[in-house]
């Protein structure tokens, strides 16, 4: 039996899934009427970005709970009774799938925010393109400095190989 869910968790979800289901309505609309913008458009990604990004999340959630309760319920978690499923959290595919999901809201999210404040499409573009670039810059320094300090124990340099 899996353990129960974190009611902040799903109530957050389904938050977000309620405004992509708002963004998505308005959006329609604005397509519908004729005015189909690329803001309109764009909109429409972002309100799907945002209810597949919650069902995510909530899958997320469901593998992380951590407490041992449940473990070997057949969802190929690991062997029953073994206790190594104990304190686990999700799985890498799940962190990345949510991870990628998260960067797509913020860059489409930032184009269409941009561009709803009357800037030009080149503006919003390197915007919406700024927050994702960032944010992969910084985890593949994260990575990189992770596996200098495996590998050298922290001052991996010429000053440490002279000693």
């Amino acid at each position: 039996m899996p353990a129960p869910r974190s009611r902040v968790g799903l109530v957050g979800a389904l938050i977000v899934v309620l405004g992509g289901v708002v963004i998505g309505g308005f959006a329609g609309l604005a397509i519908g009427r004729g005015q189909g913008s690329d803001v309109a458009w764009v909109s429409l990604l972002l309100a799907a970005l945002l209810v597949v990004w919650s069902l995510a999340f909530l899958r997320l959630d469901g593998e992380g709970d951590g407490d041992g309760a449940g473990e070997g319920d057949g969802d190929g978690g690991g062997a029953e009774g073994d206790g190594a499923g104990d304190d686990a959290e999700p799985d890498e595919r799940s962190l990345r799938t949510t991870r990628a999901l998260s960067l797509a809201i913020a860059g489409v999210g930032a184009y269409v925010v941009i561009r709803l404040l009357g800037r030009p499409i080149d503006t919003a573009l390197v915007g919406a393109l700024g927050v994702p670039i960032w944010s992969i810059v910084n985890h593949a320094l994260d990575r990189r400095i992770a596996r200098r300090e495996a590998d050298g124990g922290g001052a991996a340099g010429p000053a440490a190989a002279a000693d």
